[in-house]
């Protein structure tokens, strides 16, 4: 592959599988900074997988891993213990005929190191999802037909999630607020326009929704954060 950008054009070469070829075996390792040691993580028997997205949960010494089957029918959301690579399948989803790859938004960790804000289609329908994976307890935070564009930033002071939806119409994109059980619902947004990209917050826990577009609260630059501690 041609690279482009300097004075010259210079070549790449990556391994890229044809049809017929084994692809590659991909392995989790947590390295730790102190000791110098490195763990490898356990991602089961199988090695024809995806290891699609992984992350720290609210616990340092616990990492998350989302493992997607080469079918792309099955997603497992695992736990691994850093210090020694033991892990658990806390949640599993599948679907007869495809699940699409996860993305950095698919799973939050709460806090609380207990629960998590899962995005799932799993009704048919991308929507909010309280995962308890303690207990492996999954409870819908957001329902109906309609799909959620965007996780935005969760409030744990107030119990509340922001999040971008085409609730309205499939060409017409909200913001709304909600609390984390599913009530208290209300739209935010109060124009008819299309709510700009989200931005970070300086200091917030998590990114939410920038207001310059759709006269959101009171004032045109409001910005959505939640709380810092």
């Amino acid at each position: 592959m041609t690279m482009f950008g300097t004075l010259y054009p210079e070549s790449y070469t990556f391994k890229y599988p044809k049809a017929g070829e084994e692809n590659s075996v991909v392995s989790v390792r947590v390295y730790d900074l102190e000791t110098g040691k490195t763990v490898t993580m356990d991602t089961g028997p199988e090695t024809d997988q995806y290891i699609a997205r992984i992350s720290w949960t609210a616990d340092p010494e616990v990492l998350s891993m989302l493992r997607l089957n080469r079918l792309q029918n099955r997603l497992d959301i695992m736990h691994a213990r850093a210090g020694t690579g033991e892990s658990a399948v806390v949640y599993s989803e599948e679907n007869m005929y495809y699940i699409s790859e996860p993305s950095d938004q698919s799973v939050t960790y709460l806090p609380d190191a207990e629960r998590a804000i899962l995005i799932s289609e799993r009704d048919g329908f991308y929507h909010l999802y309280l995962l308890d994976y303690q207990t492996g307890n999954l409870q819908p935070i957001t329902t109906g037909r309609y799909d959620i564009d965007a996780f935005l930033g969760y409030d744990p002071d107030e119990e509340t999630l922001y999040y971008t939806s085409y609730e309205e119409s499939p060409v017409e994109k909200h913001l709304y607020s909600i609390r984390i059980d599913g009530s208290k619902k209300n739209r935010m947004s109060t124009d008819h326009r299309r709510c700009r990209p989200r931005q970070r917050c300086p200091g917030a826990r998590n990114p939410l929704g920038t207001a310059n577009s759709c006269h959101m609260l009171s004032h045109p630059q409001t910005l959505l954060c939640s709380r810092r501690r």
